[in-house]
């Protein structure tokens, strides 16, 4: 919003006050708390099942001229793929999930949970191969991270049992669920 000094009913060029209020800025970028609002309120959405209207957010977000820094950039990548996942649209889950993690190089947590996010979508599409490849990465930074006493670990290696025995490897099968349950 521009708010103008008039002199006697016309503009001076010297009294031209620009004022940054809301979310958008004199050049049209997004502010980067506004930016960071909107992430929140995306996140809320999808906590409510309220998957297009978070999908709408997110689009607007994703095509906007803002600049994001990695943080940013890595957490609208994983909303777009968790929303993608919500409403089945497993193929573009995955793609957000493989952007959020060039995002993530640097953290095996997140790694390790976007991971298990792609594991779960090409489950979905009946790639049980790379479902279990996914899972995989999954586990060794789990176990890597946080040891074999983490929840993570352990429903990773449920669900990596899982994807065995519906292939029938069933003795990787009973090996994975034995040691879920150590």
């Amino acid at each position: 919003m521009l708010f103008l000094k008039i002199q006697m009913g016309t503009f001076s060029k010297i009294g031209i006050m620009v004022f940054f209020i809301g979310s958008m800025s004199l050049f049209g970028q997004e502010n980067p708390l506004a930016f960071k609002g909107k992430l929140n309120s995306a996140n809320d959405l999808l906590t409510k099942k309220k998957n297009v209207e978070a999908l709408n957010i997110l689009s607007l977000l994703l095509h906007s001229k803002e600049q994001m820094d990695m943080s940013d950039s890595l957490r609208l990548y994983n909303l777009l793929g968790e929303c993608n996942f919500q409403m089945q649209k497993y193929h573009q889950a995955i793609e957000y999930y493989e952007m959020a993690l060039v995002s993530a190089y640097k953290n095996d947590t997140i790694q390790a949970d976007i991971q298990y996010q792609i594991g779960m979508s090409k489950y979905r599409l009946s790639d049980y191969s790379q479902a279990v490849s996914s899972m995989q990465k999954s586990r060794n930074l789990y176990k890597q991270i946080f040891g074999i006493n983490d929840i993570n670990y352990t429903r990773t290696l449920n669900t990596l049992g899982f994807l065995y025995k519906i292939q029938a490897r069933y003795s990787e099968a009973e090996k994975t669920f034995q040691e879920a349950r150590q």
